[in-house]
């Protein structure tokens, strides 16, 4: 229901700036954010006419952060932003490898490629001190989202996925993966196998994780990695996952060291 009301383009573009405004009331400094491109949840035009494709999307986006940046409220800028190339992992793997390549045609656009995924950014970095740096890091990545338990496997994707690889590498641009994974309570299923896969495939980030715990072996290689997950505690009672926040997974991969960060997973929906 919220995807259809906001999927013209008036409304895109003013939740658009409502977001960035979020941002900024939030004192969030820096944001990635995760549109879903496909063919299926394009914005429309008012009048209902014609569709705007992904590139256009891109373009409203950036028109409405540029924008911000220009006048924001209470004279607060942000510091950056940057798209996440997501795409459903429901799709076939023909649909994936389209978006795959639609993502690296993105990245090598100048217009896009300062927004789009693999893009040098920097970000502060605070010693115990008290002493800030500016440090520069790479930019995300490429993502598959929807519920991990109805969509397909990682398996499912690996030609196109090491292919997409292949082809950044002789492009000389680097664009990771950021796989959602581990958002299940399955074991022993396809869906438990996507950190295993995740980890073979270089994922940067994982969202969720939430079943790390579980698999200590692939634990230990992230942390060697220095993989982070992204963790969403409330997300993850809300949808069942745990029964509380006091019962959470993070507590045991905090206890073992992983790199954890705390997300709110859709914001919109578990404000």
């Amino acid at each position: 229901m919220m995807k259809g009301l906001f999927n013209y383009e008036s409304a895109y573009e003013q939740y658009t700036r409502k977001l960035l405004e979020d941002f900024v009331h939030d004192n969030i400094q820096y944001a990635e954010i995760r549109p879903n491109f496909m063919q299926t949840n394009q914005v429309w035009k008012d009048d209902a006419t014609d569709k705007r494709d992904n590139f256009e999307i891109m373009d409203m986006i950036i028109a409405e952060f540029e924008k911000f940046q220009k006048n924001p409220p209470e004279g607060r800028k942000l510091g950056g932003l940057k798209v996440i190339y997501c795409t459903p992992r429901s799709f076939p793997p023909k649909e994936v490898a389209k978006s795959l390549a639609e993502c690296l045609t993105m990245k090598r656009d100048p217009k896009y490629g300062k927004y789009i995924a693999g893009t040098l950014f920097h970000y502060l970095y605070l010693y115990p001190s008290g002493s800030v740096e500016l440090r520069p890091d790479k930019c995300p990545g490429f993502d598959l989202v929807g519920e991990e338990g109805k969509g397909r496997p990682l398996k499912d994707f690996i030609p196109e996925l090491l292919q997409f690889q292949s082809h950044c590498a002789e492009n000389k641009v680097e664009i990771p993966f950021l796989f959602h994974c581990g958002e299940t309570l399955e074991m022993g299923t396809g869906t438990d196998g996507n950190l295993l896969d995740a980890l073979l495939l270089k994922s940067k980030r994982i969202g969720h994780g939430f079943s790390l715990a579980r698999h200590p072996y692939i634990m230990e290689r992230m942390k060697e990695r220095g993989v982070c997950l992204e963790l969403c505690p409330i997300s993850n009672e809300v949808l069942g996952l745990t029964p509380r926040v006091a019962g959470h997974a993070m507590y045991n991969l905090l206890a073992n060291n992983v790199h954890c960060t705390v997300n709110s997973d859709n914001g919109t929906l578990f404000r």
